[in-house]
């Protein structure tokens, strides 16, 4: 048999088994997001059951491309195609003189997932620098030092020289859990004159060591393994702002998509726990599992414009966890153009209504007074 018929019959007969090995997860079906390999990676991979061949595969929506069982059981165990192959017809009995002549390989188990943590003064040297810092000088012409600075405590945020954007520096955006454990750190370039992230195309393209290409900078870097200085480090990311439901565990929980929009919103409203995803897929905020560390609390999401149906429907699950769940239409409702969050509408034009500033439309204010008792945001 070749060794491309070999691993054919592999992935399509094993293959969601040779998946759920090297991920330790029980692939249900239909599309489930699931973090493989490297957890830190900024945006889900979803596995399929089957393509066109009926191969189960990881789709990965960064990159646009496929990872299939027997790539990836040779990426996780570091083996060669070929070795990879081998291993696993042996592991599934599946005799054949191609390889029989080779030595048996024992079954191996799936990779830890245990996770590492950073230490707290790995971090720390971060916590300053927030004169050059683009998101703490957008957001203090907006609200002021005073409260700008009360926001970057609160989310213990700090400055990274990984990127010089517009004469500014980037923000570090730590994930603290619950318990306090430093899980990840994503850094990203804002704008000091708009607030938004840096976009693929303002940066200098990047050098890939592996192709020798340049190629475009996506502008997210998670520092977590360089921080714990260990390449092999398992890091399982949590939500942003998941810290401040133990240190406020009175407050009600408002969830939104970009930290940016947690950290504006926070100045806002301070009478609630803002917490961010990281992106629309982000830390794949709506696998059950994440969803555990909101149970029992009030929880209201504010998806961005265009994502109302979307959220409603991966909201869900999250119904029989926490007291109470609402999903907001009124980014959905009052937005002005496409790909708006609710921190663009905050941001609009100024009200004072009877001596106290309002940011965005009047509405808002509205909204959150009502909330919780009739929900009708």
């Amino acid at each position: 048999m070749k060794l491309t018929t070999l691993c054919d019959h592999l992935e399509i007969e094993f293959g969601t088994h040779i998946l759920e090995s090297v991920t330790g997860v029980e692939l249900r079906q239909g599309g489930q997001p699931i973090r493989l390999f490297d957890t830190t990676k900024h945006s889900a991979e979803v596995f399929y059951r089957n393509d066109q061949r009926g191969k189960p595969y990881i789709q990965n929506f960064q990159t646009g491309t496929r990872i299939y069982p027997v790539t990836a059981y040779a990426q996780v165990h570091r083996l060669t195609m070929t070795d990879a192959i081998y291993e696993l017809a042996r592991t599934y009995g599946l005799e054949d003189g191609y390889y029989t002549s080779r030595q048996p390989f024992p079954p191996r188990s799936a990779p830890s997932t245990k996770p590492d943590y950073i230490p707290n003064e790995r971090y720390e040297s971060c916590r300053k620098g927030f004169q050059r810092n683009g998101l703490f000088l957008w957001l203090s012409t907006r609200f002021g030092i005073s409260e700008t600075y009360q926001a970057f405590e609160l989310y213990r945020l700090g400055t990274s020289k990984h990127w010089m954007f517009q004469n500014t520096l980037a923000t570090t955006l730590p994930q603290y859990d619950q318990a306090g454990n430093l899980c990840q750190v994503k850094v990203i370039p804002f704008s000091p004159i708009t607030g938004r992230r840096a976009k693929p195309e303002q940066l200098p393209p990047k050098l890939n060591q592996q192709t020798s290409h340049y190629e475009p900078d996506p502008g997210v870097w998670f520092a977590g393994k360089y921080l714990l200085r260990k390449k092999k480090a398992y890091l399982e990311q949590c939500y942003f702002g998941l810290h401040l439901i133990s240190l406020y565990p009175k407050k009600k929980v408002a969830f939104v998509e970009g930290e940016s929009t947690a950290i504006t919103a926070s100045i806002v409203y301070p009478e609630f726990n803002w917490l961010a995803s990281g992106g629309s897929t982000g830390n794949s905020w709506n696998n059950p599992d994440k969803f555990k560390a909101l149970a029992g609390c009030d929880v209201v999401l504010w998806p961005d414009s265009g994502k109302f149906e979307e959220w409603s429907r991966k909201a869900i699950p999250l119904e029989g966890l926490v007291t109470k769940l609402a999903v907001s239409d009124y980014v959905e409702k009052h937005a002005y153009k496409s790909n708006l969050d609710l921190r663009d509408l905050l941001c609009l034009p100024q009200w004072n209504i009877e001596g106290r500033t309002i940011y965005g439309e009047p509405l808002a204010l509205e909204i959150l007074q009502n909330y919780p008792p009739d929900w009708d945001c």
